[in-house]
Parts: structure tokens; sequence; C-alpha cells
């Protein structure tokens, strides 16, 4: 259904399963030289992207009766990535129907939103904030929920700022909101 790049090469995302595309050894991907590695077994949304979080790639999982959000480190042919299911602490409050993630590496910041035609879409939008500390680890990390006025359409997060379209039913609005907080 999708994919997400990682240094070692490419991270298939099949509806049940993750893949390894890469050259193996060779320095050039050609025909010849591609291999595909079984990397896990974890279901993964259709309806949603897997992203990069800089070193670690993040994918939904919808399958039970709240969505998961699971991360995936340690990348490669020759041994299983770690993932770890990042959604556990909001487990039972996580939407079933998000799919709408972005990731802004800049800010170490992900943001959620469901999906807006169904009858059953939120107005409320997801965030997973992280710190990474000295080597690469995760020293911190917290979750969030904001209410907007009307359900999310689309939205994204550009230079601190996140935009966001939202639908009343019957009118769509552009909404801006600034993450950071300013001296002034």
């Amino acid at each position: 259904f999708d994919a997400q790049e990682a240094n070692t090469g490419l991270v298939l995302f099949s509806a049940n399963e993750q893949f390894l595309l890469s050259s193996g050894a060779e320095a050039l991907l050609t025909p010849e030289t591609a291999k595909v590695t079984f990397l896990s077994s974890y279901s993964f949304n259709s309806d949603s992207n897997p992203v990069s979080l800089g070193t670690t790639i993040g994918f939904l999982n919808s399958t039970a009766r709240n969505a998961r959000f699971y991360e995936m480190a340690n990348v490669n042919a020759r041994e299983e990535p770690q993932i770890v299911e990042q959604s556990k602490v909001v487990g039972e409050l996580f939407p079933t129907n998000t799919t709408s993630v972005l990731e802004s590496n800049e800010n170490a910041m992900l943001i959620f939103g469901t999906d807006s035609t169904l009858h059953d879409a939120t107005n409320e939008v997801w965030g997973y904030k992280y710190y990474e500390g000295e080597r690469g680890r995760r020293d911190q990390s917290a979750w969030f929920r904001w209410t907007l006025p009307n359900n999310v359409v689309y939205h994204t997060l550009l230079d601190d700022v996140y935009y966001a379209v939202l639908n009343t039913g019957s009118t769509y609005t552009f909404e801006k909101f600034d993450i950071k907080l300013k001296s002034d």
C-alpha cells in the first residue's frame, strides 16, 4: 500500500506485513541486485501514510477497537527492527478512524487527525511531542489533544504554524495556529 525511505533501503507496507527493499551488499539497486526482506508483521492502516521521524518510521494500525501508532527503529535486512507502540498510554482514547498523520521533525511532533468523511468524524486532533536527548535516545514524550472549532478535512505544519482546513457541513474555513510560544 505504501513505502517509506530508510537509510538501508525502502520499507514497504502491506496490509499485515512490512518488508525492506534493498540492494543487499551491492552499491546500486538494479533489477538483478534488488532484494525484498521480511521485517515484521504488524497491521497497517492503508488509508494512512507511514511517516519519517528522522531516524525511525511511524505508522498507524486501525484494526482494533482503537487506533495504534507504532514506531519502527533499526531497520536493516540482517535483524528484526525494534517496534514500539507509542500510543499505548492513550490506547483507550485514541480514535479508531485516525488516518491523517503529519510529522514535523524540526518540532519533534506528530499530529493525528480523523477521517472527516465518516459519520463519526470529530473536531479533535491528537498530538505526540517527543524530545531526543544525547545519542538519539528518546528522553521524554507526551500526548495531547486539541479540540478545533469544526471537523478537520486537511492539516499540515509549516514553519512552526499548524494549518487546518475545517468543515462545518456546508462551508469550509482555513485556520492558522502558531505552535511556538512568542516573547511578545
